[in-house]
């Protein structure tokens, strides 16, 4: 079993014009060879309170490499959720490709600095009501 550490960061986002808290569960070893899969987790600020480091760690074997990032919400979190351009009928997700941008060039480039001798594999988004 490959046991996760967790670790709590703040990132400046440009394109969000907010401070974004993230929550890390990453592997507590691994090296040059390590390939891992990235899985980003919208509304990670419920992550604690559902239990999700003992989850992870009950659930990952030693021949699978997980990075698991929380994402806290925001208050404009109805804004930023949703399909990419395609505002709802309420306007909602009218910032939802800043978002998406904001973890293609802000949050993985800080992923990367964070843990460089990784080399990333699959990249997949889960989340909660509005954020799933």
């Amino acid at each position: 079993m490959v046991k996760q550490e967790f670790q709590s960061v703040i990132i400046s986002s440009e394109l969000l014009k907010r401070q974004v808290k993230v929550d890390i569960y990453s592997p507590s070893r691994y090296n040059e060879s390590s390939t891992v899969n990235l899985l980003f987790i919208n509304d990670g600020q419920d992550l604690v309170k559902m239990g999700f480091s003992k989850m992870i760690n009950n659930h990952l074997g030693a021949e699978r490499t997980l990075i698991a990032i929380g994402i806290h919400a925001g208050i404009e979190r109805r804004q930023e959720y949703g399909v990419a351009g395609i505002p709802d009928y309420l306007d909602r997700g009218s910032k939802a490709f800043a978002y998406s941008r904001f973890i293609l060039d802000e949050l993985i480039p800080f992923l990367k600095s964070v843990f460089p001798v990784i080399n990333i594999d699959k990249k997949y988004l889960a989340g909660f009501s509005l954020g799933g």
